[in-house]
């Protein structure tokens, strides 16, 4: 089977490995959200993200290739030790984390998402509304 080929908003052509898109099921999520089938050799327009976020994702796919089923896709990052390696990988800034907030969700990556959304949330534990509001960058409560 060919590799994947997605098209960046950045006109950044990127290649996936078969074996990466068939654990991570990558054709039937890009078919679900562009809404037609495209050949595997095509090329798929993925313009709403950026190359680098784009890479960032699929770095996480392929250092999580070999991962059991339950790791890669299902459980909570809570119920798993977080690794060192994935402590690296957010350790980045929020709208990093945002941006692949958004990609986890378009290719239905579950492990992706919810390693991002407990990163997230540890970062405003302990925050008080006002500055959760700040984080998020919204104007926060009338007081």
């Amino acid at each position: 089977m060919s590799n994947l080929k997605l098209k960046s908003g950045d006109e950044v052509i990127l290649e996936i490995s078969s074996k990466v898109a068939n654990k991570f099921n990558l054709f039937l999520a890009l078919q679900r959200q562009l809404g037609f089938d495209m050949d595997v050799d095509d090329v798929f327009p993925v313009r709403k993200y950026r190359s680098s976020i784009l890479r960032k994702a699929i770095e996480w796919m392929e250092h999580h290739v070999d991962d059991p089923p339950e790791v890669a896709h299902d459980l909570p990052v809570s119920l798993l030790s977080m690794n060192e390696w994935d402590n690296r990988f957010v350790d980045v800034d929020r709208d990093v984390l945002f941006d692949l907030l958004n990609v986890a969700s378009f290719f239905n990556l579950n492990g992706l998402r919810n390693l991002v959304i407990d990163a997230l949330a540890n970062s405003i534990k302990g925050k008080t509304v006002v500055e959760i509001c700040e984080i998020l960058n919204n104007r926060g409560p009338v007081i």
